[in-house]
């Protein structure tokens, strides 16, 4: 299980989801027209952002980014990353 205040997913500087979770997680799924198959991307976990909060996710606000967790590009519509 993990517990962060905040997570991102980022693609060239641009946050494409800055999420808030309420409780600790082992998954979660994340689906954005932003991403494209062969895109890269960083997931950030930790760190911390500004702005309301609205069903898990940060809305009008800053994300500071925490801990690299995993850099990865997308191979399809489906793309899964372990840990």
């Amino acid at each position: 299980m993990h517990r962060y205040r905040a997570l991102s997913t980022i693609r060239a500087g641009e946050s494409l989801s800055d999420l808030a979770p309420s409780k600790a997680f082992q998954s979660i799924a994340f689906s954005s027209p932003k991403l494209t198959t062969g895109g890269t991307y960083s997931l950030y976990l930790g760190g911390s952002a500004t702005g309301s909060v609205d069903d898990g996710l940060y809305i009008d606000g800053t994300y500071t980014a925490g801990t690299l967790a995993r850099s990865f590009t997308t191979t399809s519509t489906v793309t899964r990353l372990t840990f």
